[in-house]
């Protein structure tokens, strides 16, 4: 996975997306930028702001019509973003909004369920089993690869 502070010559919407500006971003928005617009990793704004948490981005972005279930090179989807960094909150209003929930990555056929499992960040575990996660069995074994007793 290509961490965000390497990405080169980003999109500007991608850019605030990742910083959290929401005011920026809806100035860009009014400005009809590209909304699904990809930087090199195919990366959209609505995957770098599910996974810095920045909720209220998040909203805008699916607002303006950024498509929930897109997929990066490595097939992660902001579902599987906003996972990767624990956010139940983000987990829950992308679930509302449409998000597959059992979508999964190409690179290690991962899901949401399976990235919250390896990163331990059991709470959104929890809400993702409530919400129907299922492959239970990648998910134990996630946890298990990733040293997470607890979620376990």
């Amino acid at each position: 996975m290509f961490p965000f502070q390497e990405q080169k010559n980003r999109p500007a919407l991608i850019e605030a997306a990742a910083s959290g500006h929401y005011e920026i971003v809806i100035v860009l928005l009014r400005n009809n930028l590209n909304i699904n617009e990809r930087c090199e990793n195919g990366e959209t704004a609505l995957m770098v702001a599910s996974a810095g948490g920045y909720f209220d981005v998040v909203n805008a972005l699916l607002s303006h019509g950024a498509n929930i279930n897109e997929h990066n090179v490595i097939g992660h989807t902001p579902l599987m973003k906003a996972a990767c960094g624990g956010h139940v909150k983000g987990a829950k209003v992308l679930l509302e909004r449409g998000a597959d929930i059992n979508t999964r990555s190409n690179e290690y056929n991962e899901s949401a369920l399976s990235v919250a499992s390896y990163k331990g960040h059991i709470d959104l575990v929890r809400f993702l089993l409530q919400a129907g996660a299922d492959h239970l069995n990648f998910a134990f074994s996630a946890a298990s690869t990733g040293g997470q007793v607890e979620v376990a």
